[in-house]
């Protein structure tokens, strides 16, 4: 999860199913689309580059670029002051970050840096847009979630 006065927080998650129920949740909480960014590996280079642009420091979009490159969903949210609210839907849903290490449980692991956990963050306001676009996409656009059944 990003710091400082970035309202950006990251959440990693090991299949497409798990991710599309948290933007369902975060949409159903208040966020908009224009708000939740969405990354699934579809060929082609990485989100590394796009990701430090977006404000993330090296070690964190290292993590997350990884992680991507592994087949796994990334999903951001410019969250405005609701960091805590996004961070806690998006690891109620099983998302993860670099603080919590990578999905085979390695906590602290190589890519674990200092940033504080959601719970330094305060709560409620209102949000903040941003452009939606799929990282692997060159047009800005909506998630190409399918739909649950």
């Amino acid at each position: 999860m990003q710091t400082g006065n970035s309202p950006l927080v990251v959440s990693v998650f090991k299949d497409n199913a798990q991710a599309q129920k948290a933007i369902t949740d975060l949409e159903h909480a208040g966020f908009s689309a224009n708000q939740i960014r969405y990354s699934v590996k579809r060929g082609g280079g990485g989100i590394a580059d796009d990701l430090r642009r977006m404000g993330l420091p090296e070690r964190e979009a290292n993590f997350y670029n990884n992680e991507f490159e592994q087949g796994r969903t990334v999903v951001t949210v410019d969250t405005g002051d609701r960091q805590q609210e996004a961070y806690a839907i998006l690891m109620r849903d099983g998302g993860y970050d670099a603080n919590m290490g990578d999905v085979r449980g390695q906590v602290g692991g190589p890519y674990s840096t200092t940033t504080p956990t959601a719970s330094n963050y305060g709560t409620t306001a209102n949000t903040n847009t941003a452009q939606t676009y799929d990282i692997n996409e060159t047009t800005p656009g909506p998630p190409n979630l399918p739909e649950q059944t």
